[in-house]
């Protein structure tokens, strides 16, 4: 049980992440008003091009818990309902019920139509953000989930080309 507690993560992310909601209804983090959650989108344009390009809540908790910490390269995880409660406040729950019922219907597509070629892309897709889901749900953030996507679209095409003609 302790080696699979230290493995989840369990006391440190839990404890980071009920910090971060105090942070938040304390004043000392910002509503980010969603602005973690897009920035996935801005991930292309370099810093010193856009100044305001939004940060990813792990860093914005982590500068704020331990600067030293952060400086060196380290960070504090949180979880998603922490990201979202910083972002949505009370809504956050709405969010996150929206965001778990879109993946679990693409869970049920998975099952429905994982014999079909025609649909190859999209139940690849499915199956590599299933996978991805957790660290998402750990505070890795949306761009854990849509990066790995953007890489293998290429291959994944190629892949269905020549073995699915």
């Amino acid at each position: 049980l302790d080696a699979a507690a230290a493995n989840f993560e369990v006391n440190p992310v839990y404890g980071n992440s009920s910090m971060c909601i105090d942070y938040v209804l304390r004043d000392l983090i910002p509503i980010q008003y969603g602005k973690t959650i897009i920035k996935v989108l801005f991930i292309p344009i370099p810093r010193n091009i856009f100044p305001d390009k939004p940060e990813a809540m792990i860093s914005i908790y982590t500068n704020l818990y331990d600067p030293s910490f952060r400086a060196i390269g380290g960070s504090f995880p949180v979880v998603v309902y922490s990201e979202l409660f910083a972002n949505f406040l009370y809504l956050s729950p709405l969010v996150l019920y929206l965001l778990f019922s879109w993946f679990e219907k693409m869970y049920y597509y998975i099952l429905k139509n994982i014999h079909k070629y025609n649909s190859f892309f999209m139940i690849v897709s499915c199956v590599l953000v299933y996978l991805l889901y957790i660290g998402f749900v750990r505070g890795d953030g949306l761009e854990s989930l849509i990066l790995p996507l953007i890489i293998t679209l290429p291959l994944t095409i190629l892949f269905k080309f020549v073995f699915f003609k």
